[in-house]
């Protein structure tokens, strides 16, 4: 048993979400996949055969439409065709869990919800707007947790994000970590030219791009490649301007990334809190080692092995990422590659969707 339907909010940018909702659609060739908008300079339309993007936003939509349409198209949902095995994913799909009464209906969680974030966490805002985002961090709070109790199977792509979700709702969740194209990554052969260290998170304050960009200003001797895009993005070029080792190259198609990673000395990832990270393990599919904080859900899942994955701390410093630096200089990264490609073998997309119809099996044996 596996899903005929997913639900997932807007494909918006190229993070792990968005690749967990296009690697089902090409996983299995029987599923709808619905989004309630597209970016179209990041997702033309030859990325989205076989997805319905239910409205067209302006391009460069801001968050707050992207979210408000999202809210609104799923709060209100009603599918044409009622599925046997629905999987909603996101902050805004798994509202529309109510429509879904006579299916198998499971939740698959990439993070914790932003709407669900104390508001001090958020930029400075007037009182009057500080007072307008409580109000509706209360509304979206209720009809969350109401979700996640409605849904015959709540999954979660981290351990530490499933107990975060029992503690806030009350609700067993399982832990089932997304899959990755372990053969897309492993059919580019860039070479070992080992010259480059490669960032590939977004630039938003929470994935500390900044931290890298500081700590590569030290290491005139070292490349750096900063990739995709985000709010913080001329803020980080202002950051590096003038630095001849660091180069950005934008956002990245799925070919672009895989050629990019086998290129390649090690990729960097220093996102904090980070429920688990896909790009670590498509580093380590690729033959490349990690460098990330050791609270990352991808780095527990790997394990303690850190000669794949070298360890930062939970809050690192720029001393820390300058020592992990160096230390993956001395690495012998011939001898490393079959380690790595070892330590991704776990996270093939068909040992998930094994693991998958297990779960939404037993949902369905439970008369969930």
């Amino acid at each position: 048993m596996l899903p005929d339907l997913l639900l997932y909010d807007h494909l918006h940018v190229r993070g792990g979400a968005e690749n967990f909702t296009l690697a089902m659609r090409d996983a299995l060739p029987d599923l709808r996949v619905v989004v309630a908008a597209a970016e179209p300079t990041l997702f033309p339309p030859t990325l989205l055969e076989r997805v319905q993007v239910l409205d067209a936003l302006p391009v460069r939509a801001s968050a707050a439409a992207r979210s408000f349409n999202a809210l609104r198209r799923f709060s209100a949902y009603r599918p044409g065709q009622a599925p046997a095995v629905v999987l909603l994913s996101g902050h805004y799909a798994p509202l529309a869990v109510r429509r879904f009464a006579g299916a198998v209906s499971a939740i698959y969680l990439h993070a914790w919800p932003l709407h669900l974030l104390p508001v001090e966490e958020f930029p400075a805002r007037s009182p009057s707007k500080r007072a307008a985002l409580t109000l509706f961090q209360t509304w979206y709070a209720a009809r969350w947790r109401r979700a996640m109790r409605m849904a015959s199977v709540v999954i979660a792509n981290s351990a530490s994000l499933a107990q975060r979700v029992e503690h806030d709702s009350g609700v067993a969740t399982q832990v089932l970590y997304p899959p990755v194209d372990i053969e897309r990554f492993r059919a580019v052969d860039g070479g070992l030219r080992g010259q480059v260290y490669l960032s590939l998170a977004r630039h938003e304050p929470q994935k500390r791009v900044r931290l890298v960009i500081e700590a590569f200003l030290r290491m005139s001797q070292r490349v750096l490649r900063v990739a995709s895009s985000g709010s913080q993005t001329a803020e980080l070029r202002r950051l590096a301007a003038g630095a001849k080792n660091i180069e950005f190259v934008g956002d990245l198609a799925p070919d672009q990334v895989a050629q990019q990673l086998a290129s390649c000395r090690a990729t960097l990832h220093v996102s904090k809190k980070e429920p688990f990270s896909m790009a670590i393990i498509e580093s380590l599919a690729s033959g490349r080692p990690a460098i990330a904080c050791g609270d990352a859900g991808a780095v527990l899942a790997v394990g303690g092995d850190d000669a794949t994955v070298l360890p930062l701390p939970a809050e690192p410093c720029v001393e820390d990422i300058i020592a992990a630096v160096e230390r993956c200089e001395r690495l012998d990264l011939e001898a490393l590659a079959v380690q790595c490609r070892r330590a991704a073998e776990p996270f093939r997309t068909s040992r998930f969707l094994e693991r998958l119809e297990v779960i939404l099996g037993s949902a369905r044996g439970a008369g969930c």
